[in-house]
């Protein structure tokens, strides 16, 4: 800098500073564009288990129900289990009645699930039952009470 001009040194001074806030500026906004996917995928991830452990516990709900009132108008026990399936890739629940397996409902990938529920002949459950659905950080549990009823939140 020119000490003798005081004039020409506060321009460049002036000017150092614009150059340096516009590197900055675009030094920001190109980490912006870059961090922006991460953030995108996080809330794809976080949205699409929230709906994949809902939209499971809404058909496990419904089959309940039917298993129970097919259990109560056959006069006969139907038990409702969950198990990995073959080679571990994913999780199922079986419906049994007796020794024979009446349907089983694979889940979407990524969901697991755990626990079993006894209707007996009259469409109720030998105890309470508890099935967990997961997928990465959310759950939901579907409940079955003693007197029957089938709750999810």
């Amino acid at each position: 800098m020119d000490k003798s001009n005081p004039k020409k040194a506060a321009e460049q001074y002036e000017l150092i500073n614009w150059v340096l806030l516009r590197k900055l500026e675009t030094f920001v906004f190109a980490f912006l564009f870059l961090a922006l996917p991460f953030f995108a995928y996080k809330v794809v991830d976080a949205t699409t288990s929230t709906l994949a452990v809902r939209n499971t516990a809404a058909e496990l709900v419904q089959d309940l129900i039917k298993w129970k009132k097919t259990a109560e108008d056959e006069k006969t026990l139907i038990q409702v289990t969950t198990r990995p399936t073959v080679g571990h890739k994913g999780f199922a629940y079986v419906v049994k009645q007796d020794e024979s397996s009446l349907e089983e409902v694979l889940l979407p990938p990524g969901v697991s699930i755990v626990g079993t529920v006894v209707f007996d002949g009259d469409g109720m459950p030998k105890s309470a039952a508890t099935f967990v659905i997961t997928k990465g950080s959310k759950s939901v549990r579907v409940e079955v009470a003693p007197n029957g009823l089938i709750t999810a939140p």
